[in-house]
């Protein structure tokens, strides 16, 4: 594979064209793309909720990455659900295969207010990312609702249409917290 010079990281966004919330990075083609990529000496980055497809074998797939965005919606099975309307169980298959990898994490949480923007909150997440092997970084981020267009596009309703957005005020604040417990 010719490889431009001037490439040197690559990051892989999970899903594009299926629905919300299914795992498209993790296909057989799309590991291929991976595998050519590191082969090529590419530092490949991977961007996922960790939900992915049931069963999934992501040790096959994260041999080829070398740093994981990781998106935990909420460390609870309930808050997860209340966040997307979803189950959360991939999350803990995904994390135990990324804990046999040698992949670096980059954990981030998106701050919503009545639901994750407890001190409370900060401390159990905390704990629930010490399980998770070579994170570098944890990062608290507001709730906006710039992705509600792409819900409607998709004729699905955002589960947290009625919820405010979060203030960088309140992220300061939890951050703080945060950085007192690491």
């Amino acid at each position: 594979m010719q490889t431009p010079q001037n490439i040197k990281k690559v990051l892989v966004i999970g899903s594009g064209a299926l629905k919300i919330g299914e795992a498209g990075e993790f296909d057989y083609s799309g590991s291929q793309a991976l595998k050519a990529l590191k082969e090529e000496g590419i530092h490949v980055a991977l961007d996922t909720s960790g939900i992915g497809k049931n069963n999934m074998n992501y040790e096959s797939l994260l041999k080829y990455i070398d740093l994981v965005l990781l998106d935990i919606k909420h460390y609870s099975k309930k808050g997860f659900h209340e966040m997307t309307g979803r189950d959360n169980s991939n999350l803990y298959a995904f994390i135990k295969d990324l804990n046999s990898s040698n992949a670096k994490v980059w954990v981030r949480n998106v701050i919503v207010e009545t639901i994750n923007d407890t001190e409370e909150y900060i401390e159990k997440f905390k704990k629930f990312t010490d399980q998770i092997k070579n994170v570098d970084k944890i990062e608290l981020l507001p709730f906006h609702k710039m992705c509600n267009s792409k819900y409607e596009a998709l004729d699905y309703t955002f589960p947290l249409k009625d919820y405010s957005e979060t203030s960088q005020e309140k992220i300061d604040y939890l951050e703080k917290k945060l950085k007192r417990i690491i």
